[in-house]
């Protein structure tokens, strides 16, 4: 399952992403349709093939989230309800699979998170946290009070959650809102408003939250804002202004006018390089930013980034897939950086091997 999907959430309307420039600088980016743009591969600078293994218990039939640590790779499977735990190599090591109506098992895999220094999995189960170690034993439960769309362990000790319905609980009532390990509120920003009318679905990124060591940022729901945020505090760091309308929520009926619009929009930050990828039509596009100048290009895409590692950006395929996607960035293969794994793959491309895909850019 992409990150470039619709995630469905109820609104009630979205307003305007607004912040105060008195006391925060806000770099503005502009975003314009670029018909003749260049291929990204110019910067590409290397690939890594990253296979993990291909055994039963290792198998993810629906991929919705994976998070890297400095020695392993947890992937939730949406649809099995479990979460599969592989070293950085990508053998396959153990899984939290407690699905069941037991006081230690969980209803439904909603979201989870990883403490890496504590070694703690974290189920998200509507409005409970169920832990659990990484040999899927069951530590504790904690009851929020709220129901949450997204929550990110950010170190030492902080969460990042994220919200898109509104509730009883009002200190929760944010879409994007820092708080200490016990969810208590250091900084919040773009309070919900109360439902009214039909529901709707946001197009694009699912996860608009992404960490980068002790800090992180987060991607507005409505596209024109990113936000920075630290242990103390969020600020907003960028404000896009695109020259078309874009599409952000979808009331699930056909519409042809929205491909005359910016659509699927999500973001990524890399060291130098930032990246906002859009679909235009039949085409895929990225914009390219240094964010310590002025610098900017347009680039058509085959792909859209689904998160960023240690300053390389992830992509996961399979063993059928990957070999025409490389094809068309890297046709002769010369910016693999371990080509035997890759001819391996190929070789076995009928088992479907799922792999991850790790990309160094060039800076601006």
């Amino acid at each position: 399952m992409s990150k470039i999907a619709i995630l469905l959430a109820v609104f009630a309307f979205i307003p305007i992403s607004g912040f105060s420039q008195n006391s925060e600088t806000v770099k503005r980016i502009n975003v314009k349709y670029t018909p003749g743009a260049g291929d990204i591969s110019e910067i590409i600078k290397s690939y890594e093939i990253l296979p993990l293994d291909a055994n039963l218990e290792a198998y993810v039939k629906n991929p919705c989230r994976e998070i890297f640590s400095d020695s392993l790779i947890l992937i939730m499977d949406g649809t099995l309800n479990k979460i599969v735990i592989f070293n950085s190599k990508g053998k396959y090591l153990n899984s939290i699979s407690r699905k069941g109506r037991g006081p230690q098992e969980y209803n439904f895999i909603n979201d989870f998170f990883f403490n890496s220094a504590d070694r703690v999995v974290s189920v998200v189960d509507r409005d409970k946290i169920k832990c659990y170690s990484l040999k899927d034993e069951f530590i504790n439960e904690v009851s929020l009070g709220f129901t949450p769309s997204r929550i990110s362990f950010l170190p030492p000790a902080s969460q990042i959650v994220e919200k898109v319905v509104p509730s009883d609980h009002l200190e929760s009532d944010y879409y994007i809102r820092l708080t200490n390990n016990n969810f208590k509120t250091k900084s919040a920003r773009l309070p919900l408003k109360p439902l009214t009318g039909p529901g709707f679905g946001v197009e694009g990124q699912i996860y608009r939250t992404l960490v980068n060591g002790k800090s992180a940022y987060f991607f507005s729901y409505f596209g024109d804002t990113v936000y920075h945020i630290n242990s103390e505090r969020i600020r907003p760091a960028y404000a896009f202004k695109y020259d078309k309308k874009t599409t952000i929520v979808t009331d699930g009926t056909f519409n042809p006018e929205v491909d005359e619009t910016y659509r699927y929009l999500s973001y990524f930050e890399l060291p130098g390089l930032n990246l906002l990828f859009y679909r235009f039509k039949n085409e895929q596009y990225c914009l390219a930013f240094n964010p310590k100048s002025e610098s900017t290009k347009t680039f058509k895409t085959p792909f859209v980034l689904r998160d960023v590692v240690n300053g390389n950006g992830i992509l996961l395929a399979n063993s059928l897939s990957i070999g025409k996607l490389i094809e068309v960035f890297d046709p002769g293969r010369k910016k693999c950086s371990n080509p035997e794994i890759l001819d391996n793959v190929l070789k076995d491309s009928e088992s479907g091997i799922q792999c991850f895909v790790k990309i160094c850019f060039f800076n601006l």
